[in-house]
């Protein structure tokens, strides 16, 4: 391996799919992965919900305006909004049940991925707050001859 000058270590082959369930979260790109992933599921969920709210009343669409803000807000990496989405997320999932019906398999998964960009957002900016409290570099003045 060293004449040919490669490493020891191998890159880790990307999942891809299950990446959206488990993600690298030690990283900025991975937390940013995160949530851009959870900003495009409220963009769907406002999506489903303002074509629903034409055939069920035009209440519904603030629903729909509401995951459109969250999802511009997660994908700017905003700790509020992703709580603030989980949440809202969580209690429509509450409120579908209530009413007797069985929200399926998809909301199973969007509530994790909405939960991760909970993780992510917490992650990025606590990697971004102990990157800022890293001794600046040692200056060295240079006298001028």
């Amino acid at each position: 391996m060293q004449t040919l000058g490669l490493s020891d270590s191998t890159a880790k082959p990307t999942l891809g799919f299950w990446e959206l369930f488990r993600p690298d979260l030690t990283t900025e790109p991975g937390a940013h992965s995160a949530c851009h992933s959870a900003s495009r599921a409220c963009y769907i969920i406002a999506g489903c919900t303002a074509i629903a709210g034409f055939f069920n009343g035009w209440l519904v669409l603030v629903d729909a305006s509401l995951f459109v803000i969250i999802g511009y807000g997660i994908g700017k990496m905003s700790r509020t909004a992703a709580i603030a989405g989980l949440l809202l997320y969580l209690l429509v999932q509450v409120s579908v049940i209530s009413q007797g019906r069985f929200p399926g398999i998809i909301p199973f998964f969007v509530v994790v991925i909405l939960f991760n960009s909970v993780r992510a957002s917490f992650a990025y900016h606590q990697t971004r707050k102990s990157a800022n409290t890293l001794p600046p570099p040692y200056f060295v003045p240079t006298s001028k001859p």
